[in-house]
């Protein structure tokens, strides 16, 4: 099974562990309370990777709605970790059958997408839930938003994206290292070397994050920099492709 991008699902074991609210009888009070319970109890065994007892309960709460968005979701979720791709994609639509509004969801279809290469499929969802401006997790569905950009090569929508998730969240490291790489790219080398900085205090370093400090860093004739990066990429990343491309700098810089 292909690894899932995890961090593209905003709120993937985030679920709240909420009761429900309901105007009904007695009658659907209780099963609409029963089948939040049961959602409950499958979001716990989720994210404790026990995925079949996740499932079992997920079932149970449909058997007492079946209508119920949010159980139909987190099912979804199960499945999509399970490599089951045909039957996650089943139940994200018979979630946003019944709640087509709901960003959470939303956001989570489109990484599914993201994650089975329907990149365009997946902008118009990721793009869905940005636009809900009740989603508590909005800037994380821009960012997603722009990494789907990027698969379809639009860097100007990319960019203005990483933008907006930064506006409404600062502390998006990934969106900071992205949109450094963007400006780096635009020759735009001071404001790409703040956001650069601003992911260095977020996140640690990979090897790309190391080869595009290395590249900021020649643009401004900071060798010293430039040198204490390499390192990090020989000693961490050897082998990498990013190190090889920083070895083929370093030997076009020789006289």
């Amino acid at each position: 099974m292909r690894k899932a991008k995890a961090l593209l699902f905003t709120g993937l074991l985030a679920w709240q562990l909420t009761g429900c609210v309901s105007t009904g009888g007695k009658e659907d009070i209780d099963r609409e309370k029963a089948a939040e319970s049961y959602v409950n109890l499958g979001i716990a065994y989720l994210r404790q990777g026990d995925i079949e007892n996740a499932r079992a309960k997920l079932e149970r709460a449909l058997k007492y709605d079946s209508g119920s968005a949010r159980a139909l979701s987190v099912l979804a979720l199960t499945y999509h970790q399970d490599g089951e791709v045909e039957l996650a994609e089943k139940y994200f639509r018979k979630a946003l059958w019944e709640d087509r509004s709901n960003a959470e969801t939303n956001n989570n279809y489109a990484a599914f997408l993201y994650d089975i290469e329907r990149y365009q499929e997946a902008a118009e969802y990721f793009q869905k839930a940005a636009n809900n401006t009740d989603y508590t997790e909005r800037s994380r569905s821009f960012e997603n938003l722009g990494l789907t950009q990027l698969k379809l090569k639009d860097k100007e929508g990319a960019e203005a994206s990483f933008r907006r998730a930064l506006r409404l969240n600062k502390e998006l490291s990934r969106s900071h290292l992205e949109l450094s790489n963007l400006l780096y790219e635009q020759s735009n080398y001071s404001e790409a070397r703040e956001h650069y900085k601003a992911f260095t205090q977020l996140a640690s370093q990979d090897a790309r994050s190391l080869l595009i400090g290395i590249q900021i860093a020649k643009a401004f004739n900071d060798n010293d920099r430039m040198a204490s990066y390499g390192l990090q990429l020989r000693k961490m990343y050897p082998g990498s492709s990013e190190l090889k491309q920083y070895q083929g700098m370093m030997a076009n810089e020789k006289p």
